[in-house]
């Protein structure tokens, strides 16, 4: 069955931008369970015990495969997964050994070897080795593609409890608004800040209308 996964970007004068509009996977259905390995990876967080920590446990068995030794657990991204410790986030490998020290108030997960990470009020980029490759003074710097980040000016919004706030990937990033830019961690500034997210009512039929068109 199809699996359709729709963003659009429109510039604050409405016009669309195909940056990443549309995926479209004809690939035989394996459920949902197959999807989530498939983009998360095979562990899941697990949390609970008398001290209400989490670890990770097998997705399919529900079998521990990482103790419980952290005070939250974010899913896996590239093999690395952030998990915070007396107040702070760091990352660990698949194994459980910590790579990337605590030091963030929030991580996001990896992408093209990128995360976002926030620190204070203010989000940038860490690399998968731990070294920050943009520092934090943006609203949001969100990893999409290559070294390439969306970012939006301003402080960090929080929109949940702190217990459940994350950073989320760029294809749930519609939920932040504008207005954002393009930002290269080579090159600089690719564009200025003229695009903005607009959520839409995702029906099959106007997909499938926008794409061919």
């Amino acid at each position: 069955m199809p699996r359709f996964l729709a963003n659009r970007i429109w510039s604050r004068k409405w016009f669309r931008i195909p940056l990443l509009v549309i995926s479209l996977s004809f690939t035989p259905s394996h459920g949902l369970g197959d999807d989530l390995r498939a983009r998360w990876g095979p562990m899941f967080p697990s949390c609970g015990g008398i001290f209400d920590l989490c670890g990770y446990s097998d997705r399919q068995t529900g079998k521990e495969l990482i103790p419980r030794a952290f005070e939250q657990a974010m899913l896996f991204s590239e093999g690395l997964a952030a998990v915070r410790t007396n107040g702070l986030f760091g990352y660990v490998n698949t194994a459980g050994k910590v790579v990337i020290e605590p030091r963030f108030d929030l991580a996001g997960p990896f992408h093209d070897g990128f995360a976002e990470i926030l620190v204070g009020q203010h989000t940038g980029v860490v690399a998968e080795t731990g070294k920050v490759v943009l520092e934090p003074q943006f609203g949001r710097s969100t990893p999409i593609m290559g070294d390439v980040v969306i970012v939006r000016k301003g402080q960090y919004r929080t929109k949940r409890r702190p217990e459940m706030e994350e950073l989320e990937p760029f294809d749930l990033l519609y939920l932040d608004y504008g207005p954002m830019g393009l930002f290269s961690l080579s090159k600089g500034w690719l564009t200025a800040y003229t695009y903005e997210f607009i959520p839409f009512d995702l029906d099959l039929r106007d997909v499938q209308r926008d794409y061919w068109l």
